[in-house]
């Protein structure tokens, strides 16, 4: 939560730079574009240090990358610093934190405890439901320098949180596959499972990226129809401050904007677990709730009030919530438990540099048409039409979308089973 709370306290800093400092709108986004990139970016080095090092090692290392940036861009008086020290460094520390914690409890629980996996993306919500609601007033109160030194102690809190989340976990536990045993597992398991973990780590020495795993064309697929979905509705949390900002509402108004779609995405986690109770595939949820929140993406220009635009965000917050949750379980009975890891890192890499490009492009596009009408309705609807090739897939495939690994271990296929 404190981790995508930082990253939606970008969106509300991001006015404040504005007026900070003499730059185009194309170079201020880089900073809430840029960190919201890094975040998902990350995944795939978070992916490998967790396989490599454990997650207490990772957790350590990534509250660090978090805080200490923060705390150097209170001193900081140049764009570029802030583009460096928030929308690189401290984006990439979050990742860490995020990707652990999405991890531990995916290998945890897996797919016989689904709502372990649904209540941990609530967290995405919760964070930008609390944030960019106290920001506003902090900077107010304190300026936006004050501001930033107290985010930095915020984020500090991460470290004793995290260690007190991996209390119990074995080193290098992340590579463990889960299922097995009554702890969550660890290298302490015996027997067949044992001498499995013990080739995972020397695999992981000499290979540490999944290869049989990016080789798989139906992941891929997958992946980047995702990430262009992802990163073409994510303007929503990018720029609708601004957004209102442009519009006339003053800053507390943009900032509860990032809070409605906060809490709509995690009502939608209840609704969510209602859902997986009809007899559908969480696939077919997962494409229906991507065209439906890129459809919705395209509209939010057409508000003409702010009621209404706030009614659009939060109808288009529960869209997000449902498409996250059901992408998470989707991704869970697509891949082994034990290629969970790498297999979100990779997807969230693939969003983070959607996500990364969209900032800036949707900056420059709003010097030329002067505003953001154009860019929100043209992202939204680049993201429903990119889900258009996958739901046809699955209509002629009657919802099956399997990833076939040789290597899948028989007790992983008697779990699923």
């Amino acid at each position: 939560m404190i981790c995508t709370g930082l990253i939606g306290s970008m969106s509300v800093f991001y006015v404040e730079f504005m007026y900070a400092f003499p730059e185009s709108k194309t170079k201020v986004a880089l900073v809430p574009s840029l960190a919201n990139g890094i975040y998902d970016i990350g995944g795939v080095v978070a992916g490998l240090m967790i396989d490599t090092i454990g997650c207490r090692w990772s957790m350590f290392i990534g509250s660090f990358l978090t805080c200490i940036p923060i705390l150097c861009s209170f001193m900081c008086n140049e764009l570029v610093g802030f583009i460096i020290l928030l929308g690189i460094i401290s984006a990439f520390g979050s990742s860490i934190v995020m990707l652990i914690g999405m991890v531990r409890v995916g290998q945890t629980f897996g797919t016989e405890h689904q709502f372990g996996s649904i209540f941990i993306t609530g967290a995405h919500p919760s964070g930008f439901i609390v944030f960019p609601q106290i920001m506003p007033y902090i900077i107010n109160a304190y300026g936006w320098r004050g501001a930033l030194f107290i985010l930095s102690g915020i984020t500090l809190q991460i470290l004793p949180f995290g260690f007190l989340a991996t209390s119990t976990i074995g080193e290098r536990t992340a590579i463990a596959p889960a299922e097995g045993g009554e702890g969550g597992g660890g290298d302490e398991g015996g027997g067949e499972e044992g001498g499995e973990n013990q080739r995972n780590k020397s695999c992981l020495k000499k290979c540490p990226l999944d290869v049989e795993l990016l080789a798989s064309p139906k992941f891929q697929f997958f992946a980047i129809s995702s990430a262009i979905n992802w990163g073409s509705t994510y303007m929503v949390h990018l720029l609708i401050v601004d957004f209102a900002v442009a519009r006339d509402y003053d800053l507390v108004d943009g900032a509860s904007l990032l809070t409605c779609v906060g809490v709509a995405a995690l009502v939608s986690r209840v609704f969510t677990t209602f859902l997986r109770k009809i007899k559908c595939k969480n696939i077919i949820w997962y494409v229906f709730f991507s065209i439906a929140a890129g459809v919705v993406h395209a509209c939010i220009p057409l508000a003409p009030s702010y009621n209404a635009l706030v009614a659009q965000i939060l109808g288009i917050g529960c869209l997000f919530g449902c498409r996250f949750s059901f992408f998470i379980l989707t991704l869970l009975e697509m891949v082994p438990v034990r290629k969970y890891s790498q297999a979100l890192g990779y997807c969230l890499s693939l969003w983070g540099i959607a996500v990364s490009s969209t900032g800036s492009i949707v900056g420059a596009l709003n010097k030329v048409q002067n505003g953001y009408d154009f860019s929100y309705a043209t992202g939204g609807l680049a993201g429903a039409v990119c889900l258009i090739p996958l739901a046809v897939y699955l209509y002629r495939s009657r919802g099956r979308f399997d990833l076939n690994f040789p290597s899948t271990s028989q007790s992983e296929i008697e779990i699923r089973s």
